[in-house]
Order: structure tokens, then sequence, then C-alpha cells
């Protein structure tokens, strides 16, 4: 029997979504109505014979939801294990750029992340990452060439080109071959704080979207020039509430939703895109518009197809929310509901760990002593946003911090010194080998020693870190030195312990992993520090002030 058969009454639907307030993204309405599925596909509405029935007893039912950005490796679990997260969250698929495993591991890591996440409930969709490493100031653990990304052009699963964020070599040419490979699909853009006719050169290019606005008079000048926007909310940065008064009557069909990062215990509290969609109602968007940014508007903007809403067949995702709360209640990928044991068994699953690939250089306290006098620039950093400032200090205060990123993927063996401000007055020292895109080594300390003992710690396994001279606390990643292979549970609580740990050396900063993170991604002003040095708006600065 065909699925046109089921569509048409002749034969029994596989199942039957009844008792919902159906918010359909199409039509805009809300309506008492049963929804039919057959073969994995949407097969109507209406009543109709049905192998099984479901009643959600008045929830509201929405197709899946999708995440239009995010990088899964961010979550330090590996994406199987992530995957059970996402589900209980309503996310039905998500569009990653694995370009934090590709700047480890090269065009093997993104083989690695795409073999070993095929067949899940959940929909993992990739776009080739465009910058490895993502500026000349970085050195990374690859190169990736439009040749070496050639190859994945016809791979169904790759729908795009991932944020094209070296912003100056966009616009000077230099991107051209990578842009032109994918310029039949999807490509994402990456451009904070670009204005005027860079801008709108940057976009001339082929940049479709961009998850990079924190001001609302930003996207306004980003949907002139015909460039989406993704709203953000994930753990790093928060930008949904801030600018959702940008959404108008005649322009919501230019936003969707994104997370970017989501860490364990972000997902696990606060939830993912079901989160962005209680954000928006909160912020005065109706349930329907909402789900529209969630659902077909993201579908749209990337160039799927075949999801995002119940159009006859359509992949039937599908998520019930409370209609009080808009918790997620159910879960439905391809037809499936999400049950504990499907989540269970994604947490049981095995999974294969690549070759270590952490390579520090040997290193002593001399290393991670700043020799500089006079007056010093400052990396000022701010909770909740990616942006930093460029201070001028005079003298050292407590709250002032040495910060020191180690080229870890074996290749110059750099070590760059800087200042931070605005971990609080810690006594000790945090490490992690997560620092975007890159990922190399970086530490924030009080005491050279102590910077020493945080990085031999992770020398061996990789991963996150928090010491003094009493206590050492590690959560070991050893896949890539970005992953790992518990279950997100289990990283949650892991994560849980290090932010106490590093709390208790006297970090004010509620995640500060999630900060230390970004601050050598030198796309992102204003002053970040690579292993090259220090770079003010992706220009080599020296410490001091002349």
């Amino acid at each position: 029997m065909s699925l046109l058969e089921k569509i048409l009454g002749k034969e029994p639907v596989d199942l039957l979504i009844v008792g919902g307030k159906v918010v359909n993204p199409l039509s805009g309405e809300i309506s008492n109505i049963e929804i039919a599925i057959a073969e994995g596909k949407f097969a109507g509405f209406g009543k109709r014979e049905a192998k099984e029935v479901i009643d959600v007893k008045g929830d509201f039912v929405c197709p899946g939801f999708i995440d239009a950005h995010i990088h899964l490796e961010s979550s330090m679990v590996h994406p199987v294990r992530m995957s059970s997260g996402l589900l209980k969250h309503g996310v039905t698929t998500v569009v990653a750029d694995p370009h934090e495993i590709a700047n480890v591991m090269g065009l093997s890591g993104i083989r690695y992340l795409e073999a070993t996440t095929r067949d899940l409930p959940l929909s993992i969709l990739f776009l080739a990452p465009s910058s490895v490493p993502s500026t000349p100031l970085e050195c990374s653990g690859a190169i990736l060439t439009a040749l070496d990304l050639a190859c994945l052009v016809p791979e169904p699963r790759f729908v795009g080109l991932a944020e094209v964020m070296d912003v100056p070599s966009t616009i000077a040419g230099q991107m051209n071959e990578k842009i032109k490979l994918f310029q039949d699909k999807f490509i994402d853009g990456h451009a904070p704080d670009v204005h005027g006719k860079e801008l709108e050169a940057y976009r001339s290019t082929g940049p479709l979207a961009d998850h990079e606005c924190t001001k609302p008079e930003e996207v306004l000048e980003h949907l002139k020039i015909g460039i989406n926007i993704m709203l953000r909310h994930g753990s790093a940065s928060r930008d949904l509430v801030n600018l959702i008064q940008t959404v108008g009557v005649d322009n919501w069909p230019m936003f969707c939703f994104c997370t970017d990062d989501l860490h364990p215990n972000t997902l696990i509290k606060d939830g993912s895109i079901d989160n962005c969609v209680r954000l928006a109602v909160k912020s005065g968007l109706s349930i329907v518009r909402a789900v529209q940014l969630a659902t077909v508007n993201a579908a749209r903007i990337i160039g799927l197809k075949d999801r995002g809403n119940f159009s006859p067949g359509k992949r039937a995702d599908l998520v019930t929310l409370d209609s009080e709360t808009l918790e997620v209640t159910k879960t439905f990928a391809c037809g499936q509901l999400i049950t504990s044991e499907v989540a269970s068994k994604l947490d049981k699953q095995e999974i294969p760990i690549p070759p270590h690939s952490v390579k520090l250089p040997s290193l002593k306290t001399d290393d991670f002593i700043i020799k500089s006098k006079g007056d010093l620039r400052c990396i000022g950093v701010s909770s909740g946003s990616l942006i930093t400032s460029c201070n001028i200090i005079k003298e050292l205060s407590p709250d002032i911090l040495t910060i020191a990123v180690v080229e870890r993927h074996g290749c110059s063996g750099r070590i760059a010194l800087g200042l931070v401000q605005g971990f609080g007055r810690i006594k000790g020292a945090i490490g992690s080998t997560i620092s975007h895109d890159s990922h190399n080594l970086v530490i924030v300390g009080s005491d050279a020693g102590l910077i020493l003992r945080c990085a031999n710690s992770l020398k061996n396994v990789g991963g996150l870190c928090v010491c003094d001279h009493d206590s050492l606390d590690v959560f070991a990643l050893p896949i890539a030195g970005l992953m790992s292979n518990v279950t997100l549970a289990d990283a949650s609580i892991k994560m849980e312990r290090l932010n106490d740990s590093a709390s208790r050396i006297g970090c004010t900063l509620k995640d500060p992993f999630a900060m230390l993170s970004f601050l050598s991604l030198s796309v992102i002003p204003t002053l970040k520090i690579t292993s090259s040095g220090l770079t003010l708006n992706q220009v080599i600065v020296p410490l001091e002030v002349s």
C-alpha cells in the first residue's frame, strides 16, 4: 500500500494525533483538528481510520523545531548523547557547523561526526566549514581549502556552507572559491559590527543569514539588504530578548531561532529552541509567530523543503506543548514517539574515540610571566556578551588576570600572553582546550605556577580544568579535546561541579568556560587573543601601548 492510498483514506494511517490545538505555521491559525501520520510523513488533517491513536489532551501541536545554527561539539558531549536531550526539548532537526572538530582534525573530523550520527531519530544536517582556520591569525590543527570542501558538495546531509566569518577576506575575494562551490545551497553568514558599504559588499558575495547581531539597529540594517536574522539564545550569547522587538508584521519571514553553542546544563535546565519559543511569547510574540520562527521560517531560510510544516508528504516531525507553560510534552521524529526507552538507547550507544589530539610543547613557569611594563591593553569581558572591550590599564589590580593561549596541535608551539578583566578576583587558574575556533589551550589565572599546573593537567586528556594550590578539578574531553562520551546528564553534573570550583576560587562569571572559549575568536570584536598574540579587530597589537 502506498502513502497516497493512506492519505486518500483507502488504507488506515499509522498514527492519528487527536485532542490537540494545532498551530499551523503556514496558515497562521490554531485549530482543533486531527493530524494523520503514515510512513513517517504527514498524511493530512481530519478524522480517519488509524492503527494507533494518541490523545494529546489540549496541548498545542506544532511541527518539530529546527535549530538553524549550532556547533554540536560545544555541548562537550558526542552528538549521539546530545540528541536525546534535544529531542526531549522538541528539536527534531539541527543544522550543525562542524568547524570545531574540523579545526582540530580537518576533514577526518567532519567525516567522524557525519559517520557517527547517521540513522539517529534527531535529523542532523551539516554545513561545510568555511573558515578552517577562521582567520590567518589563527593556528589550528588543519587548513581546509575549497578543493578539500568540494567532496562535501554532493552529499545530501551537507546543505550549505557554514558561517563565512572572515569578513575582510570575504570582501577581498579570498573566499570566492568556497562560496561558489555552494552557490546553489545555503550560505551562512557571520558579520558582527559590520556596517555600511562593508556590509553591502559582504552580502553581495553570497551570505544569506547572520546569527551575530546584538543590537536592534544592526538587525534592521541587515534586513534592508536581504540578510536573514537568526535570533540566538544559547549558553555563551543570549540576544533573543533584546532583539525580538525587531520582528514585525511585515518582516517576520526573515527571522528564525538558533542556539549556536549549547552547554549541557543550559539544555537540561532551560531547553533549546523550545526555550526560544517561550522567551519570544513572553516578550510579546504570539504563539503562532513564535512557532513560525522555530519551524517554517528556519526551513525556508536554509532551503529544507521536506520539513518545517504539516504539509502532506513532509517529514512527520512534531512536538506538543503544554498550552499554559509551553513546556514540551511529547516529541515525534518521522512519526516515531520519542520515549524514555528511545532516549536510553542513545545514552548507551557505543561511540568510537578518535586518536588523542592535544600536543602541547614542553612548558615551564617562566612561559606564563608577563614582563611588559607601562600602559597595557587588557581584554574586558562582561556576562552574556561575546563582544569584549579594549581597556588600557596603568597598574595591575587583583581582578586583572593573566590569559595564556598555548598552541596545542603540535604545529608552532607558540604561547601568547595577555591580560583580562571581568572574571573576578580569581586565586587560581581556569583552563580549557575548547577555544573557538582553533581550539588551542586557553587559561586564565592569577599565578604563573598555577597556569602551568592547569596546562599540564590537560596535556594528556584535553578538556576543562579549575585549580588552585590545594585542589585540581578536571573534566576530560577525549574526543578532539572538545567532547566526552558521557551522557548529557553526567556532563551537566561535571560542568556544575567545575563552575562551583571556579566560584570557589573567586570567579564571578556564571559560566566562565563559555566566556573563556570565545576569548581567542578574533573575528568577534574587540580585543581578543590567539596563539599569535593580542588582536584588536583582527589586527595584531602589542600588549604595551606605545
